[in-house]
């Protein structure tokens, strides 16, 4: 079991050393930050508005973009857990794992929509989710 996770650990490594591939992450359940900074000028962002987006984009992506990385790390390494046959015991603790990370990054979302909620007036969250909407049907 040892050399597995001697194994498992090295690959792990060599994929973190790749460029940032989240795939296999399913889609984001909300994505407002890159809608805000694409439309600031649509939304009348003010000045305090566009600093606390500089100061979001440089605190929570960096998070967010950690967590989704262990969360790819840890798919790859069930992945391989289940092709050489390791205990099912152990693939179902990752799997719980992998889960609660999952739900992590949901309510990273979830947190960052109720930010711009507060940060924006309500005309401009307003428009925010049209734009948001709009964009998905194209």
């Amino acid at each position: 079991m040892n050399k597995l996770l001697l194994v498992l650990t090295l690959m792990m490594g060599a994929g973190l050393a790749q460029a940032r591939d989240v795939s296999e992450l399913s889609d984001p359940i909300v994505a407002h930050v890159g809608v805000i900074a694409k439309n600031a000028d649509a939304l009348a962002l003010t000045d305090t508005q566009r600093s606390e987006l500089k100061v979001w984009k440089a605190t929570a992506q960096p998070k967010r973009e950690a967590l989704e990385d262990k969360v790819v790390a840890a798919r790859a390494q069930l992945r391989e857990m289940i092709n050489v046959g390791a205990p099912k015991a152990k693939r179902v603790q990752l799997a719980h794992k992998i889960g609660q990370m999952e739900t992590q990054l949901i309510m990273l979302r979830s947190n960052c929509t109720d930010h711009w909620r507060k940060v924006l007036s309500t005309e401009q969250f307003t428009k925010l989710i049209a734009i948001t909407q709009a964009a998905k049907v194209k």
